[in-house]
């Protein structure tokens, strides 16, 4: 791995890297340090002191020695290292947060057939330490900060539903709105003919409502204000609705019958008239004889 002339510095390396896997901070540590003091170039030691570091938390230390391997491996012609320079890192950094972004997406779809991706805790925990690494290395090569917040609404966007399909979700959820409240309208007790929504749907009521104020910000709580009143002002005029309905009706049936009688004595008269003129005819042939 390391390019050293001292084959122990090798063997301190590789052990520090079997405590740096295993969780054993302060003991990898201890034998990176060793592998620097007999070979102050060995990258893979410094490296090794770089992921120590940015486990414990010491920024500081980290840049300090992320700045002395990068300046060792610069001296590489062959750039065996270059992976594990700032630029390498930050470029590997970049690919696997462009990986996890798409790969740590829940997608939920909802009753109206809308999906939408979200981030769960776990992979909020782990997008947010590649964020740290990336704005870490970042800031060591004074390069501009990744805007984390607009990557992280771009991946979210590509999974969730377009205009359309929220289109279609709105006019759902209006015609889901207007069947609740026309089915649960109860009666006010009083003197007056009065409607009310029934409280046993107020729940229901407000997930529909909220979903609807969500898919239409300007319109969406000012549509449902009105539904109630305009179905709340129909039922309570049902009454003089049915009567106006019943004598329109009446009148539309008397004019029917009136037309009928019109036309059966109209043809009753007619037969009358035929069969009064068939006769006399026949009497006028019997008198010429």
């Amino acid at each position: 791995m390391g390019q050293t002339s001292h084959p122990q510095a090798e063997t301190y390396c590789e052990q520090g890297k079997k405590l740096l896997e295993q969780g054993k901070y302060l003991a990898a540590l201890e034998y990176f340090q060793a592998a620097v003091e007999l070979d102050a170039e060995h990258v893979d030691a410094l490296y090794g002191q770089v992921c120590v570091y940015r486990a414990l938390g010491k920024l500081d230390k980290e840049a300090e020695f992320q700045r002395r391997m990068d300046a060792v491996i610069q001296k590489k012609p062959s750039g065996s290292h270059w992976d594990l320079s700032s630029m390498g890192q930050l470029e590997k950094a970049r690919k696997r947060y462009s990986v996890l972004l798409k790969q740590l997406i829940t997608v939920k779809t909802d009753e109206y057939g809308l999906k939408c991706g979200v981030y769960s805790p776990d992979a909020c925990k782990e997008l947010a330490s590649c964020e740290a690494l990336i704005e870490s290395l970042e800031q060591q090569l004074k390069l501009n900060r990744t805007d984390f917040k607009r990557k992280r609404a771009e991946a979210l966007s590509r999974i969730s539903s377009g205009p359309k399909d929220i289109k279609r979700a709105y006019r759902k959820a209006k015609r889901k709105y207007a069947r609740l409240i026309r089915h649960n309208l109860v009666r006010v007790k009083g003197p007056v003919r009065a409607f009310e929504v029934s409280s046993s749907i107020w729940n229901r009521e407000k997930a529909i409502r909220s979903m609807i104020e969500a898919l239409d910000p300007v319109n969406g709580k000012s549509w449902c204000s009105r539904k109630v009143s305009t179905l709340i002002q129909r039922r309570t005029n049902l009454p003089r609705r049915l009567l106006k309905a019943l004598k329109i009706t009446g009148i539309v049936a008397a004019v029917g019958v009136g037309i009928l009688l019109v036309y059966l004595v109209i043809r009753f008269f007619w037969y009358i008239i035929i069969g009064g003129a068939i006769l006399l005819a026949i009497i006028g042939v019997f008198k010429g004889d």
